[in-house]
């Protein structure tokens, strides 16, 4: 499963978990939460890969459509990048090439068609990738580069401990993320949920790691999925999982 939660910026989930489900005693909850994020975001693969899947789109009203996508991770020599290529999105097929590194925001490449990748402003990047609810700042995890991070409580779910991480944006466009409060696995800091508020406190959106199966030994990512409260479509992504299935999987799913 490492693989698969590296393309989304996370750590690989261990299968069972022993942390411990408070804080150390007198720790300072904002210096652990700045800690945390600091480690999710200088968290790097080891090794360039590609994995295909698709786009499960579910509006309110209207029928489901599915549209093919391709995720990348590349290597650099000042971070790392993931790319995300969908086919046929809104009919037109769209490219997205995200640049992490560990002391700097995200960067955004976008192109639609056939074009080439051009930057696009982080102001503009809470936008929809293929049609989906997936914006292209929900795949960068732009909430880690937010000044105000902080732990509120730990709590467990899916039968993990998590840390429960209250992320604040300090100048949220309309209708763009005001705050995100995300429960992230104690022993690997990967996400399992997370809700989006926008500035009146709302919830716009929610999201949470889906089944996982265990492939060749080794656990991997099935799918995962985005609920858009406001309209109430739902989009998940689904991976096409390379090697030998196990015959069992662990859905992890509420």
């Amino acid at each position: 499963m490492k693989r698969l939660f590296v393309i989304l910026a996370v750590l690989a989930l261990a299968v069972h978990s022993r942390a411990e489900p408070t804080l150390p005693a007198g720790a300072d909850p904002e210096k652990v939460a700045q800690e945390l994020a600091q480690k999710l975001r200088s968290s790097s693969p080891q090794e360039n890969s590609m994995i295909t899947g698709k786009l499960r789109i579910r509006p309110r009203n209207g029928e489901e459509r599915s549209v093919p996508i391709e995720c990348t991770i590349r290597i650099r020599s000042d971070g790392w990048e993931s790319g995300y290529q969908t086919y046929g999105g809104n009919g037109v097929p769209e490219k997205v090439l995200i640049i992490h590194r560990p002391n700097a925001p995200n960067e955004y490449l976008f192109a639609n068609g056939t074009n080439a990748p051009k930057p696009l402003p982080r102001t503009q990047a809470a936008r929809p990738l293929g049609g989906s609810d997936f914006w292209l700042t929900d795949l960068g995890m732009d909430f880690l580069h937010w000044p105000s991070q902080r732990i509120i409580k730990t709590q467990m779910i899916k039968s993990r401990w998590c840390n429960v991480l209250e992320s604040i944006n300090p100048s949220p466009a309309p209708g763009q993320y005001a705050r995100i409060i995300s429960w992230l696995d104690k022993e690997s800091g990967g996400p399992l949920k997370a809700e989006a508020y926008d500035a009146a406190g709302k919830t716009i959106k929610e999201f949470e790691i889906g089944r996982v199966k265990k492939v060749e030994g080794e656990w991997q990512l099935k799918d995962m999925a985005i609920r858009n409260v406001a309209t109430g479509s739902r989009t998940t992504l689904e991976f096409e999982l390379s090697g030998k299935v196990a015959e069992q999987a662990r859905d992890s799913s509420p």
